[in-house]
């Protein structure tokens, strides 16, 4: 239900890997400034349709499906979240290997609106890391800018929204971004098309000691009139052994009779 204390962030992600955090959420800072991107549906993994937020009263989440057995687990929600979109669901299967390695497979269909962001953060690489960064692969993106420092600035362009922005327009579908850091990484494959690729930085505060902490956001954007979407995105942490599971995926061609946004994905993994 509606609350003051409810984020704008219908089917975001979070993922726990081995008890660390690999895609997060910046939490809750009582009546601070910060708050207002915090609970912005802008701060969250997900699909920002319009660069606008979510509707805080309209929104309606619907159990599609959920199982889990030893090898996989998967859970499907729907969300009336934007009203521009007749269409707003999120299907995320956690494939499950050995010495409790798993990497997600990311099925986000989104129908409506003008502009779909397919929204990437993670805590990995963030600006108080002694060693970190992003490295972005089958994509040509202008440099990196270093990671500003706005200390306990409460500006609203320093607390609030993207900067930095590096666009990359019509990528080949199988681009990765990688967020890394000296014992441990984060990769996203994006199997599907898109327009283009936008990496930026942007507030990443999630305790009162952290002050200024900045993290790096990769999008993948659709846009035109009444867009429709299906994002296929792979989530990999790094193993144990300080290499990421997946050898190779690929999007499968499939027979029109398969019905529109049907997915087949095929996956080598270190484990098979």
């Amino acid at each position: 239900p509606p609350g003051g204390h409810r984020h704008k962030d219908n089917l975001g992600l979070f993922y726990l890997d081995q008890g660390d955090v690999i895609l997060g959420d910046h939490g809750y800072l009582g009546d601070m400034p910060q708050n207002a991107w915090i609970k912005s549906a802008k701060s969250h993994n997900l699909v920002v349709v319009d660069d606008a937020d979510q509707s805080p009263s309209s929104r309606i989440t619907k159990l599609q499906m959920m199982f889990t057995t030893p090898e996989a687990s998967a859970v499907e929600f729907s969300s009336t979240a934007y009203s521009a979109c007749s269409e707003y669901r999120r299907l995320v299967v956690m494939i499950k290997g050995p010495q409790s390695e798993t990497f997600l497979v990311d099925v986000f269909r989104v129908t409506g609106g003008r502009r779909h962001a397919f929204r990437v953060f993670s805590d990995i690489g963030a600006s108080d890391s002694a060693v970190g960064g992003i490295a972005l692969t089958g994509v040509e993106l202008p440099p990196e800018p270093e990671l500003p420092d706005f200390a306990g600035s409460i500006q609203k362009e320093h607390i609030y929204g993207l900067r930095d922005v590096r666009v990359a327009a019509a990528p080949s579908p199988g681009w990765r971004a990688t967020w890394k850091e000296t014992a441990r990484g984060y990769r996203l494959s994006m199997l599907s098309g898109v327009d283009k690729v936008e990496a930026s930085h942007g507030p990443g505060q999630e305790t009162f000691s952290e002050l200024g902490r900045r993290v790096r956001y990769v999008d993948a954007v659709n846009e035109g009139q009444d867009v429709s979407s299906t994002f296929v995105a792979l989530h990999e942490p790094r193993g144990p052994d300080g290499a990421f599971p997946v050898a190779g995926a690929e999007l499968l061609d499939l027979p029109p009779n398969a019905g529109p946004g049907a997915v087949a994905v095929k996956i080598r993994s270190n484990w098979g």
